[in-house]
């Protein structure tokens, strides 16, 4: 029989329990925690297709480079140097007229 009063006894607790107000007890959540995050399945993100394109054509850089110094000698003597190559032409020419003047007065009283 005491075992039947036991379990009467908590029986009342528990109903008594029940049918208290709801306003009266708190709002209790009740769980366990070990510290690590509850694992989440996802779906897999979307990615869109790669874009391919071209390769990059590589031109060699171009090339900068001085011009070439102007090199100054003087001024230009060819007209100097061809008035005197005329000249001296002209000497020439009158002293081989004058030897072969010479040569004719001489081979004059020749006879051949």
């Amino acid at each position: 029989m005491k075992r039947i009063l036991a379990i009467a006894a908590i029986t009342a607790a528990g109903l008594t329990a029940a049918l208290a107000s709801t306003a009266a007890s708190a709002h209790v959540d009740v769980g366990l925690y070990l510290g690590a995050p509850a694992p989440v399945v996802v779906a897999p993100a979307y990615a869109p297709a790669p874009v391919y394109e071209p390769a990059p054509i590589y031109a060699p850089a171009p090339v900068y480079a001085a011009p070439a110094p102007v090199v100054y000698y003087g001024r230009d003597r060819w007209e100097e140097r061809r008035r005197w190559e005329a000249h001296r032409r002209w000497e020439e020419r009158r002293w081989d007229d004058r030897r072969w003047d010479d040569r004719r007065w001489h081979d004059d009283d020749r006879r051949w």
